[in-house]
């Protein structure tokens, strides 16, 4: 996938849910939208994700363990430090 297009659904996403939790704490009326969008896009960021990671040769099991559960766990630090570092890691040649 394009890079630029993966980074880009990963800050929309997260963009989206910080404005949407900042509207509903402020009681605006589109907060559940704003909310709604930020968590279907990380949703898409992290199929993708854990779809690159199990396809990827680089990495031995264990770790694409590791990463399917910090996917499930802890979410948005796992998406953070795969956005960060660890995409380059697992997706080189």
């Amino acid at each position: 996938m394009n890079h630029k297009l993966f980074y880009t659904i990963y800050i929309i996403g997260i963009i989206s849910t910080i404005v949407g939790a900042l509207f509903k704490i402020m009681h605006k009326p589109d907060a559940d939208f704003f909310i709604e969008v930020g968590l279907l896009l990380t949703a898409i960021y992290t199929v993708i994700a854990l779809y690159e990671i199990f396809n990827s040769k680089n990495i031995l099991q264990n770790e694409k363990l590791m990463w399917l559960v910090g996917f499930i766990f802890v979410n948005a630090i796992t998406g953070l430090m795969y956005f960060l570092q660890g995409r380059k890691r697992i997706l080189r040649k």
